[in-house]
């Protein structure tokens, strides 16, 4: 496939990440050893105002640690958004668990916390609840919930990173958090995740499924059943530099979003997410609802006829093969909708303002229903 002349994300790099690469590569530390894997941690650790961040091979590693070191077995449910990543659901099955779907609420776009307890079974052990599109969950309401059933809850931050949820950094509300710095993310390492809590003994129960089940301090001494998601030296050494730059890259993204907020302003057929007081979103990737899917995928196919890129949203997860049958009668209706009409537009700091422009007046006009063809409306 041809690459966009404007992609849908662009990693923000600079000669800093390109000198701490070259010097793991000079000092040959490039595995998990590297002494800046251990500083990584330290540091985002202290961003998302928690003691502890263990980093690992991906967010996907990091969300099936946390569950194993959670305890989950087989015959366990966990409670999963229905509109979210598919590895969220993968995570739960691979630690032989079963996902139980929760649709969305139309605000946050994440789990509807009025909907939650109804879902909980005997068997539900507990809740991911993940922060979707950089917007904060309502984690106060899903923690009270959990905290009366006696279940855990975890945060998957992965798009969300440093957003605040009531004043709060995200990744620290519960007990855990999750997050991807794959290359789309707002820090990337190219691959890489961390896992971050408060919870001494699940950071140290996490720490060994994320390196075999090695016992620190004690070579060869395997003493559980652990994995291979160990972070490379060589992603850490990029993240470090990434942090070093954070409020660069987070001010660059946020112009991005401010001029496409102030490009849609007055747009009757693009939604976006309405602003609440309690939830202080990160700049993941600007996100729309257009009024139904034809509309959306019109302006999918005319800003790729431009060569931009332009991302439907993820389909709605019951209907995946690995996981079709397990909907609930109601079929999802929020989250479905959010399936069938989201569009994520090109997102990255240099992304020029006469670009923003040209995107938003190309959805803005297939909004409107100027792109249709068949006779849709």
């Amino acid at each position: 496939m041809k690459p966009f002349a404007i992609p849908l994300s662009r990693p923000d790099l600079s000669e800093r990440e390109l000198e701490a690469a070259a010097r793991s590569v000079r000092e040959g530390w490039l595995s998990w050893r590297a002494p800046w894997v251990r500083g990584f941690e330290e540091r985002f650790a202290a961003l998302c105002e928690v003691p502890h961040a263990v980093a690992v091979s991906s967010g996907t590693a990091a969300l099936h640690a946390t569950l194993l070191a959670l305890g989950i077995q087989a015959g366990d449910e966990v409670l999963v958004p229905a509109f979210t990543f598919v590895a969220v659901p993968a995570a739960v099955r691979h630690a032989g668990a079963t996902p139980v779907f929760v649709d969305s609420e139309p605000d946050t776009w994440c789990i509807d916390p009025a909907l939650v307890e109804g879902a909980i079974t005997p068997r539900t052990r507990g809740v991911v609840l993940v922060h979707q599109h950089g917007y904060p969950a309502d984690v106060d309401r899903v923690n009270a919930i959990a905290a009366r059933h006696g279940l855990w809850v975890v945060e998957d931050c992965a798009e969300a990173h440093f957003a605040r949820h009531r004043g709060r950094a995200v990744g620290g509300l519960c007990r855990a958090g999750v997050f991807s710095f794959f290359a789309n993310k707002l820090i990337s390492g190219g691959e890489g995740g961390a896992v971050t809590t408060a919870d001494p003994e699940l950071a140290h129960q996490v720490r060994l499924r994320v390196n075999m089940g090695a016992t620190p301090d004690a070579p060869y001494d395997f003493g559980v059943l652990g994995h291979s998601f160990r972070m490379s030296g060589l992603g850490a050494a990029v993240l470090c530099a990434q942090l070093d730059r954070l409020g660069e890259i987070r001010a660059r993204r946020a112009e991005v979003f401010t001029r496409y907020d102030a490009r849609f302003e007055g747009a009757p057929s693009v939604q976006r997410r309405p602003p609440l007081p309690w939830a202080d979103p990160a700049p993941w990737l600007y996100s729309v609802l257009l009024p139904d899917r034809y509309r959306r995928d019109a302006a999918v196919a005319a800003l790729r006829e431009r060569g931009i890129e332009g991302r439907p949203f993820f389909k709605l997860l019951p209907d995946l093969a690995p996981y079709r049958g397990a909907g609930a009668p109601t079929g999802f209706p929020c989250a479905r909708r959010l399936a069938e009409t989201g569009l994520s537009l090109p997102t990255f700091g240099g992304l020029l303002p006469e670009t923003i422009d040209r995107i938003a007046s190309i959805v803005d006009e297939a909004a409107a229903g100027h792109h249709l063809a068949g006779g849709h409306a």
